[in-house]
């Protein structure tokens, strides 16, 4: 599956969330912050997933995904592209890559200095907006949450490609009772045409 290009008509708006600046008196010295990744919602979790996205913050993006899972056999986080894509990545294995791939590609994406065979530009910004369409816990334990994913990459002032899917995330607590992401099962949305571009090939564009 080929990557389609976009034409941005109009610029990205961002949204800058604006604190009041405290004076020293307002300030508590030494009270920890909590960390942002430590979650037991859900939907919070999603929130921060696109939140790390859009800010092109790969620490917090990468300590969503499981490294090392509890109490099962299998190796840790695992991407599944859409069925019809799997022909486009040869250096995958199996029908599924791995934590590490899946970083590889998000690191070069969130990096000003990696610049793409394929486009022959370096990623300018991320736009993604990620909705919760249900979510069931599994007898496993485990919580199968699916979300629609609008992603806009934009690699030089007009040029670009735009994703429309469906993102299953699969979702386990980690030792200390977080929510960590194990599986992201990527399937079109309904009625989609055949050339459409996928979450899973833009990313390939930046490996």
């Amino acid at each position: 599956m080929s990557l389609r290009h976009v034409t941005v008509f109009s610029a990205l708006a961002a949204t800058f969330l604006l604190g009041g600046c405290g004076t020293d008196s307002d300030e508590i010295p030494n009270v920890p912050q909590p960390d942002p990744t430590e979650l037991t919602d859900p939907a919070e979790v999603v929130a921060a997933i696109q939140a790390a996205l859009n800010e092109r913050d790969v620490d917090t993006y990468a300590a969503f995904l499981e490294e090392a899972p509890v109490a099962r056999a299998e190796a840790g986080f695992r991407y599944y592209p859409q069925s019809s894509d799997r022909q486009d990545f040869p250096w995958m294995t199996g029908d599924s890559w791995s934590r590490d791939d899946e970083l590889a590609m998000i690191g070069n994406m969130c990096n000003p200095g990696f610049v793409s065979d394929v486009t022959q530009e370096s990623v300018d910004s991320i736009d993604s907006q990620f909705t919760v369409l249900s979510q069931q816990t599994l007898p496993s334990g485990e919580i199968e949450v699916t979300t629609s994913a609008a992603i806009t990459v934009l690699w030089a002032a007009q040029d670009g490609a735009r994703c429309d899917v469906i993102l299953v995330l699969l979702l386990a607590e980690d030792s200390e009772g977080f929510l960590r992401i194990r599986e992201v099962n990527e399937v079109p949305t309904t009625g989609r045409g055949v050339e459409d571009t996928s979450w899973a090939a833009v990313k390939n564009a930046y490996r």
